[in-house]
């Protein structure tokens, strides 16, 4: 981590193209340069991964709290900024936040230079984050596409081949339906779970748990 991840906004300080309202301090770097592009909210009963790719069930009015990030408020949606992700241009980097119980408990940082807003999410890119291991260890899947056959999205794997072995540091359980593992059946969908730790957990043990939400923003080349 860069600075301090306390989260701040001033809008003066905000560089590229939109609402200044639109642009936060997520770092704590003392300038308001990422711009929320999206969140998913967990539990809500649509496609988090829908959502982002094409605003699937967005609603066109939001709760204040869906866009922006006093995350202990009420966000009864996904929020998809359509102009940040369907003009998605001279970006620098993206970041990954995820929300629990109202707190920014992890982060995943992105090179998002030559990017598109569906091809960023990968290990090639792949910068820093709140996990030690995720640079070193094996990924069976990492991409925000995931394992579609089995409705997993937003995915970084480490292994999902058997219930009680599958574990990763970051999953949308994103369908009601073929939910066969345990660890897939804790809510309603989608089911946003991380690893709680420094290290890849284990999906169905305590070293991960659900989120609130998954907030996607993105940083302008200047």
């Amino acid at each position: 981590m860069l600075c301090g991840l306390a989260v701040r906004h001033s809008p003066r300080d905000r560089e590229g193209p939109g609402s200044p309202d639109e642009y936060f301090d997520i770092l704590g770097c003392g300038l308001d340069e990422w711009r929320l592009a999206f969140r998913g909210t967990a539990g809500v009963g649509t496609s988090v991964y829908n959502a982002y790719v094409n605003g699937q069930n967005v609603p066109a009015l939001v709760q204040p709290a869906c866009k922006n990030t006093n995350w202990g408020e009420p966000c009864n949606s996904h929020y998809r900024n359509s102009d940040a992700l369907n003009n998605w241009a001279n970006v620098k980097e993206v970041l990954l936040a995820v929300i629990d119980h109202g707190v920014l408990v992890k982060y995943i940082r992105f090179d998002g230079a030559s990017s598109t807003y569906l091809n960023w999410f990968t290990r090639d890119r792949y910068i820093e984050s709140s996990w030690e291991d995720v640079a070193t260890k094996e990924t069976e899947f990492f991409s925000l596409a995931g394992d579609a056959e089995r409705y997993r999205r937003f995915f970084i794997s480490f292994s999902s081949n058997s219930c009680p072995k599958d574990s990763g540091w970051l999953v949308a359980v994103d369908a009601a339906k073929l939910k066969c593992c345990t660890w897939e059946k804790t809510g309603k969908f989608p089911i946003l779970k991380y690893a709680a730790g420094p290290k890849v957990a284990s999906w169905q043990s305590s070293k991960s748990r659900d989120a609130d939400a998954f907030v996607v923003f993105i940083k302008y080349a200047k």
